[in-house]
C-alpha cells in the first residue's frame, strides 16, 4: 500500500492533518490514499488534501484513504486538489475511499471539491469508488 502510513490499525487514528501536495505511485501492493493505503478498524478524522495531487496505484485509490477493512471511520475529510491532479488505478477510484469494503465501515460528513477524474477506472465515484453495504452519511461530491 501507499500514502502518509501504507497500512493503519486498530486502535490508532489519524487526526487533524493537511496535507498540502502529495505524490503518491505504489507498484507493489493494490491500494494508495493519500494518508493511508488500507485501513484496517482505525479511523481517519479532520484530514485534509489539497494542493497539487498524485496518487497512483496497483488497484485501489482513493483521495483520502485506499481501502477500509471493517470497523473503520472516516470523518469530516475534505480532498481539494488542484486542476492537474492525477487520481488513478484500474479497478476503483474515489475522492475519499476508492473501495469501503464492508457493512461496518463509515464515512461521513466528507466533501470533495470540484475534482474532474481523467483516467478510467471499473468504479469510479465522487466520495467511494466502489462501496460494499457500508456507510455514507451527509457527504458532498
Amino acid at each position: 500500500g501507499g500514502g502518509f502510513y501504507a497500512y493503519l490499525y486498530d486502535p490508532y487514528s489519524i487526526k487533524g492533518l493537511t496535507i498540502d501536495g502529495v505524490s503518491v505511485i505504489s507498484d507493489y501492493d493494490g491500494n494508495s490514499g493519500a494518508f493511508v493505503g488500507t485501513l484496517y478498524g482505525a479511523s481517519v478524522i479532520d484530514c485534509h488534501v489539497k494542493g497539487k495531487v498524485e496518487i497512483r496505484a496497483r488497484d485501489i485509490a482513493g483521495g483520502i484513504v485506499g481501502i477500509s477493512n471493517g470497523q473503520t471511520n472516516i470523518y469530516a475529510c475534505t480532498f481539494a486538489p488542484d486542476e492537474t491532479s492525477i487520481l488513478t488505478a484500474p479497478v476503483a477510484v474515489g475522492g475519499i475511499i476508492g473501495y469501503l469494503s464492508d457493512v461496518s465501515d463509515r464515512v461521513m460528513g466528507c466533501i470533495v471539491h470540484d475534482f474532474t477524474f481523467t483516467e478510467e477506472a471499473e468504479f469510479l465515484g465522487g466520495i467511494c469508488g466502489m462501496i460494499r453495504s457500508s456507510n455514507i452519511i451527509q457527504c458532498q461530491s
